[in-house]
């Protein structure tokens, strides 16, 4: 990884932890890359849509109802985001 993929990754990684923790009030403690969305964090049809939303205003960045879906953990769609 170069410098801007990291400066990138941490980026991402760093807003996504902001939406999780502030717009859908889950635990910092329980964002581990390997957390699955559904099973860990208890994502639903509302929280992606939330999460979806967030992603587009903060980090200017549009993600498929596909794409998210394809995603299983947070470590995951640190990868999608990061890779746009």
């Amino acid at each position: 990884m170069n410098r801007k993929e990291f400066i990138v990754s941490a980026v991402v990684e760093q807003t996504l932890r902001d939406i999780l923790v502030e717009d859908l009030e889950l635990s910092p403690a329980d964002l581990r890359p390997d957390a699955d969305l559904i099973a860990d964090l208890g994502f639903d049809s509302l929280s992606f849509a939330t999460g979806v939303a967030e992603i587009r205003e903060r980090l200017g960045v549009t993600l498929t109802k596909d794409e998210v879906f394809s995603c299983r953990t947070l470590g995951d769609l640190q990868r999608l985001v990061a890779g746009k």
